[in-house]
């Protein structure tokens, strides 16, 4: 499955996080709503984590993240698997804490991975193994796992790993304010023309 998503996974109760970002928890599911908008409480640690299918979601909202985070730290993570993106921000008291941003769409290339702020403890040594890794298998992208593993070394959630129904308490669809289910992501030009 190749992810055109982005996610956030903080400490904050589901109601909590989803109101401010304009939207309402909607029916209570028992399985992942794949392809949809939901939240979900992890049970491994607590982390609540809000899935969106639109990958630009988390940069849209980074001004309400930035106020959340008075309440709790957040990591905001968006993949384009296709372009070979990925990116972790952490945000915590208001500021922008940390930024791990990696676009491969040219190649495996060390000068597209971007990191900045106080970057975690395990940054420098996940970046040595990478870098090993890409060094012996030139051909695969392994940069791209950089900002992947420290989200899920930092918050416990990795989207193409922790995606089972065991992985989760509860998970909730998310619906917009007005009651209607979160929408979908942007159509591109073609399916636009194509009228799909």
């Amino acid at each position: 499955m190749e992810f055109r998503v982005s996610y956030i996974i903080t400490a904050i109760p589901p109601r909590d996080l989803v109101q401010p970002l304009g939207f309402q928890l909607g029916v209570e599911t028992d399985a992942l709503p794949y392809d949809e908008w939901w939240v979900g409480t992890l049970k491994s640690n607590g982390m609540t984590v809000f899935w969106s299918e639109a990958a630009d979601f988390v940069d849209d909202v980074s001004a309400e993240l930035l106020r959340l985070s008075h309440d709790g730290e957040i990591y905001a993570c968006s993949v384009i698997e296709t372009a070979m993106h990925a990116q972790i921000v952490t945000y915590a008291n208001g500021h922008e804490k940390w930024r791990v941003h990696w676009r491969g769409d040219d190649g495996p290339k060390p000068e597209n991975l971007v990191a900045s702020g106080a970057l975690p403890v395990g940054f420098a040594p996940l970046l040595e193994k990478q870098t090993a890794a890409q060094m012996a298998d030139p051909d695969k992208d392994h940069f791209i796992e950089i900002p992947l593993e420290l989200a899920s070394a930092a918050a416990g959630f990795r989207h193409d790993f922790d995606m089972t129904n065991k992985a989760f308490s509860r998970v909730f669809r998310i619906a917009e304010a007005q009651g209607d289910i979160a929408p979908s992501p942007k159509k591109g030009l073609f399916a636009k023309i194509l009228g799909r």
